[in-house]
């Protein structure tokens, strides 16, 4: 492109650090929340896949959730499965 050294800043900065940070995720709570209420009650594997997390830390701030009355805990109709939804 005519621009040696910016690419060369640009690829060893992997794109200027990259996505990562410049498109800053929210807060997990924040995302969990969001997973919760859009899909009005998501599995514990539902908010790991949307937040991206370790299966223990989701479960963590889940449980911190629950204890703060923003989620509760409820059973999915159709198969019974455990679910949170966003108060």
């Amino acid at each position: 492109m005519g621009k040696p050294v910016s690419g060369i800043l640009y690829f060893l900065t992997f794109g200027f650090f990259g996505n990562h940070f410049s498109h800053a995720h929210p807060p997990l709570e924040v995302q969990l929340l969001k997973v919760c209420r859009d899909q009005q009650g998501a599995t514990l594997s539902d908010c790991v896949i949307a937040s991206e997390r370790s299966a223990d830390e989701v479960r963590a701030k889940v449980q911190e959730l629950c204890l703060e009355e923003l989620l509760v805990v409820a059973n999915r109709e159709t198969d019974g499965a455990v679910i949170y939804r966003a108060v």
